[in-house]
């Protein structure tokens, strides 16, 4: 009678033992769509990120597919990227190699049949970024030398570029090392469409958990480039009283009439505003755009500003990624994200030497 107690004892304590492993190790109890939350989580994502096609996307007709409703990716889309080489840390450099590898495997997969450009100084050719660029077919457009920040140069160069190239049909001009692409973000917008973002971090109809203007490092910005140079005091005192929610630079989408017209215009801006120390600075591109845009120089470019949407959102707080079935998809919606600027899952980009072995950059770290 006591040895079968004991048998008994030893089934209940390895019973407990496999419902703990189980429950640790699996995470069976867990709500699905609530398993993996990018912002908060870091070594979520097993395998090394090879391409947007590789995540279970929602964009059923019914709900989630209804924006892509417009011609699909094709040779009169013209995207446009810029870069320059960075002589930061090491960890700096490679963490850049594996983000932007990344990057471009999300948009070669999501928008195959557009034209890509990359504006690149002359003293950065030489880069292995750029290498990189080259491999995956993108056309690399030489510019000079200069000690401008390329943030702010990309819009001059760009505007000069489709001054000369009016062949495309709509233009996606975006920050190279932060945005990824998961579906045809060119099938989102029409001939007279123009959209940019607002920093707005949870997916919803209205604006909610929205960055104001002044409570964020644009103050700062502000201060080096706009308030202390700008002699139009009235105007910068009407821009100070409207503390508007903040736009962002980095993303720019929208048909080649209202994109050209607003190049041109902030173009002269640029060097307008600038007092031979501006241009160099980061951030200046982004306190100017929403000084303009906030003051109506641009309203008559049809442009549209959008919180967290589906079409876009910069840095989701909402967004899920589910390790186990790999889906990805926004909480509140439960439709996939087409284009995110910042905070996908930190571990797509993680610095281990099992994503530098797979990359071919181990050598660096000896």
């Amino acid at each position: 009678m006591q040895i079968q107690r004991k048998i008994c004892g030893l089934y209940k304590i390895l019973l407990i033992f496999i419902l703990y492993y189980l429950f640790v190790k699996y995470d069976i109890f867990k709500i699905e769509n609530k398993e993996d939350i990018p912002q908060f989580k870091y070594n979520e994502v097993k395998s090394f990120y090879p391409g947007s096609n590789n995540f279970k996307l929602n964009f059923d007709k019914k709900k989630c597919g209804k924006i892509l409703k417009y011609k699909k990716n094709n040779e009169k889309d013209l995207v446009i990227f810029a870069y320059e080489y960075q002589n930061k840390s090491l960890n700096h450099n490679i963490f850049m190699e594996i983000s932007i590898e990344k990057i471009l495997n999300s948009i070669k997969s999501s928008i195959p049949f557009a034209h890509i450009i990359c504006f690149v100084p002359i003293q950065s050719l030489k880069s292995k970024i750029v290498s990189r660029l080259i491999q995956f077919g993108i056309e690399i457009i030489k510019i000079s030398n200069s000690n401008e920040n390329i943030v702010n140069r990309r819009f001059i160069e760009s505007y000069k570029y489709l001054k000369k190239n009016r062949f495309y049909e709509r233009i996606l001009l975006l920050d190279l090392k932060d945005v990824f692409i998961f579906s045809d973000i060119f099938a989102t917008i029409g001939h007279n469409d123009f959209f940019v973002n607002y920093i707005c971090h949870k997916e919803s109809k209205n604006l909610e958990n929205c960055s104001l203007f002044f409570n964020s490092i644009n103050k700062k910005w502000f201060q080096q480039n706009m308030n202390e140079y700008n002699t139009n005091k009235k105007e910068v005192s009407k821009f100070l009283k409207l503390n508007p929610i903040t736009i962002n630079a980095g993303v720019f989408i929208g048909g080649i009439k209202y994109i050209y017209q607003f190049l041109k215009l902030f173009s002269h801006k640029l060097i307008e505003f600038n007092d031979k120390t501006q241009m160099k600075n980061f951030g200046y591109d982004q306190i100017l755009f929403n000084y303009l845009f906030y003051l109506g120089y641009f309203d008559k470019f049809n442009i549209k500003a959008i919180g967290c949407e589906q079409r876009m959102c910069f840095r989701p707080k909402n967004l899920l990624f589910n390790k186990k079935t790999t889906k990805f998809f926004y909480e509140y919606s439960g439709c996939s994200p087409i284009l995110i600027h910042k905070n996908y899952p930190n571990s797509w980009i993680i610095k281990s030497k099992k994503y530098f072995k797979a990359l071919n950059i181990l050598k660096y770290l000896k």
